[in-house]
């Protein structure tokens, strides 16, 4: 048998802000998974991994501003439950997302559009961005255990008796 769990207007915002929080996420890290490990190999033996990079060039300019906003949140429940771990996490995620950001904007300077092509030093700022991409992709993945130790676990709106 389930019952509802009654919840005063406090107890309403910490569920809403923790599924924003679990929502921004899923959206931020399993957005940046599913590009990485299904559309950037399926485009790029489509379409070639020159025209994929265009593609991919205007996708992290709104995944990045994603991971900004996430890391954010994160920053903000950190202080809100004064975790150690989350602070840590969310000032580790936040330096490497403002690398990506700059990483980004001095990729897409040796992209000319007009002519789908890239200068010669475009793939050697690439490793990097890549190596930038894989080290927040990881802290990512730690996001879910540092919530828990926070105590910010997954809302449960019906409890069972």
């Amino acid at each position: 048998m389930c019952t509802i769990v009654h919840m005063n207007s406090s107890n309403l915002t910490n569920v809403t802000w923790r599924t924003v929080l679990w929502i921004l996420w899923a959206l931020w890290w399993g957005g940046l998974s599913f590009y990485a490990i299904i559309v950037v190999p399926t485009g790029s033996e489509q379409i070639g991994s020159v025209a994929q990079g265009f593609i991919t060039q205007r996708v992290t300019y709104w995944h990045n501003p994603l991971g900004a906003i996430m890391t954010i949140a994160l920053a903000v429940e950190a202080y809100r439950t004064s975790s150690r771990g989350l602070y840590a996490l969310s000032a580790g995620i936040g330096i490497v997302t403002l690398l990506l950001f700059i990483g980004h904007e001095i990729l897409s300077s040796q992209m000319n559009f007009k002519e789908s092509s890239v200068s010669e030093s475009f793939y050697s700022q690439h490793a990097r961005y890549l190596w930038l991409t894989t080290a927040q992709w990881l802290l990512g993945f730690f996001v879910p255990v540092a919530l828990q130790d926070a105590q910010i676990v997954v809302p449960r709106l019906v409890s069972k008796t």
